[in-house]
């Protein structure tokens, strides 16, 4: 990480916290109560206090979780969107998955993965008010500065608003700020018409946004990369029940605009894993948009995801642990399917590197780093979740359990895998602490792979599988995957398989399975894995059983998530979603 872009984020930290308390919000998430000293000219015409204004409207930039406070750790929450797909298993409820897998989802529900209705609009106020002075003739400033503010805040805007539409359908629009005495009796827009509104804010993006941006600033290409985003869902059989073919050509268009930027292009690290990890200081070309935090400037960790997600032995929580039905999709080194009657006595042996980038499972190596308990001077790096059955010094045969599984030697003695396996994505292995400081971390929320992706599906959707597989080759030509594996003509099975791949955790499996209307055939039951490792022959053996972790029961409502009923008792024209 270069100077200026932690000079960039030490700014951003300040002026967050200096805003927290210049802002206040009232109960009604519409609203946005402006204090004073916003309303003063003082404030309108200061370029840092302005600067601080639009800085602060980038903390509502997340995968989907955004409070002021939570939405400034640069968390990859899209682990915890997995507990609510065919991904992973939460046996901590704080992701708010198990509010789906188990039916209990009510409007009343607290759940971080259908929760970002009040949080979002909050930001959009804050947005609305930068707006609604500007319109006023308040602000009066450099024109160079003020036109990427502008073109910013428009992005912010229309981003907020894409993803409440992702997981609402269409939702109230507003473009100016309401006040605190406001009854706010609106009903909501259309899809359709959230898209038009969200579109029109890219363009304004798009007319001042510079090409090039430190500090995990937006910039031409991230606008691009959104209109990209919303007009593949727009195109979408959940939004496009006539398949009509303009909306694929319009997707289409955007997505290569994007792949055709000189800015990006995709990167091919010597490992794998480090596509996420590395920063584009560092020769990462293929990030776009980033979230920053450095551990010595703020209260909060730089690597929660390590803590939350990570083996136990090592500290971690072991949160958002990957089901079979994920592990069982990862093919194997030479691109063909896992089939567990052909490798189900070796299942992690001769796997694609993606598998090995996202899966921990049991005997996998972690860290020699972090701290373990046992220390890895006893026990090695190996990740423990099955039993271990072996001779003793007093030469008998015993079993114990893997340090990593219930009744191993846990750091966190709650907190063990249900399902026989960690997330490694994320899960760095060279910190040394829990909730580390003193180094700079980033979570990626947009990167060039998505719309290959996203190209590739628009081609085939259009009668172009042909012409998709130059786009779906280099993603697994990066994961060592030979050029053979894949068909000469691509299918949706080809794209729905590397999309739930290649973006495994990233918060996208979510949104993809809904849009393309399959929710009923990927919200299945749950499956785990038990291991018994025999050491006591030669060589050592292990046994695999798979049997059922938890029922899940598919319901069409899913396809959107409940409003809050705390908004939908504030406003009578607000209509709920259905079965709610």
């Amino acid at each position: 990480m270069n100077n200026i872009n932690k000079m960039r984020i030490m700014k951003k930290i300040s002026i967050y916290f200096m805003l927290i308390f210049a802002l206040v919000s009232c109960q009604d998430s519409l609203d946005l109560t402006p204090t004073n000293s916003l309303s003063d000219a003082d404030f309108w015409e200061n370029e840092s206090t302005i600067e601080g204004y639009v800085d602060y409207a980038y903390t509502y930039l997340s995968d989907y979780y955004s409070t002021r406070v939570a939405a400034d750790r640069p968390m990859p929450w899209g682990h915890f969107r997995g507990e609510a797909t065919d991904e992973a298993y939460a046996h901590i409820p704080w992701g708010g998955g198990q509010t789906l897998t188990s039916g209990t989802l009510t409007p009343s529900s607290t759940s971080i993965v259908g929760g970002n209705w009040v949080p979002f609009y909050e930001g959009i106020q804050h947005i609305n008010g930068f707006f609604d002075n500007y319109e006023a003739g308040r602000v009066d400033v450099d024109e160079d500065n003020l036109k990427v503010w502008l073109a910013e805040m428009h992005f912010i805007r229309a981003y907020c608003y894409n993803q409440l539409i992702k997981v609402y359908g269409g939702v109230i629009l507003s473009d100016t700020q309401f006040s605190p005495t406001d009854e706010i009796t609106q009903e909501r827009s259309t899809y359709d018409e959230c898209v038009d509104f969200i579109l029109d804010d890219i363009d304004a993006a798009l007319e001042g946004l510079p090409d090039e941006a430190e500090g995990g600033c937006v910039t031409y290409g991230v606008a691009l990369g959104l209109k990209a985003q919303v007009l593949l869902h727009a195109a979408s059989p959940l939004h496009n029940s006539s398949n009509d073919q303009t909306k694929w050509e319009d997707a289409a268009e955007a997505a290569k605009a994007v792949i055709d930027l000189s800015q990006y292009s995709l990167y091919y690290p010597e490992d794998y894993i480090d596509v996420l990890y590395d920063f584009p200081s560092e020769g990462n070309t293929e990030i776009m948009l980033a979230k920053y935090m450095n551990g010595e400037e703020t209260i909060y960790f730089v690597n929660g995801a390590s803590t939350y997600f990570g083996p136990p032995s090592w500290g971690g929580w072991g949160i958002a642990t990957p089901i079979q039905a994920l592990v069982d999709d990862f093919q194997m080194a030479d691109g063909t399917d896992y089939d567990r009657d052909l490798y189900g006595d070796a299942p992690y042996e001769d796997r694609e590197s993606r598998f090995y980038a996202n899966i921990l499972y049991d005997g996998a190596e972690y860290s020699s780093i972090k701290d373990r308990v046992p220390s890895t001077d006893e026990i090695g790096i190996q990740v423990e979740t099955g039993t271990y059955t072996y001779f003793n010094d007093d030469g008998e045969k015993v079993t114990r359990d893997g340090y990593d599984a219930q009744g191993g030697v846990l750091q966190e003695t709650k907190n063990y895998t249900r399902t026989g396996y960690y997330c490694h994505k994320y899960v760095k292995d060279d910190y040394t602490e829990k909730f580390e400081s003193g180094d700079i971390s980033q979570c990626v929320l947009m990167r060039l792979s998505e719309f290959y992706l996203s190209y590739a599906e628009c081609l085939v959707m259009l009668g172009r599988g042909d012409e998709a597989r130059d786009y779906i080759l280099p993603i697994r030509q990066r994961a060592g995957l030979p050029d053979e594996s894949l068909p000469a003509t691509l299918t949706m099975d080809d794209i729905m398989h590397e999309r739930r791949i290649e973006l495994a955790f990233e918060g996208q499996r979510f949104f993809d399975v809904r849009r393309w209307q399959i929710l009923d055939q990927t919200f299945v039951d749950a499956y785990k894995c038990d291991v018994a490792n025999d050491l006591t022959v030669e060589p050592a053996t292990a046994t695999y059983t798979y049997s059922l972790l938890q029922t899940r029961t598919y319901d069409e409502k899913y396809y959107y998530m409940p409003i809050p009923q705390s908004e939908i008792n504030k406003n009578p024209l607000l209509e709920q979603n259905p079965g709610y």
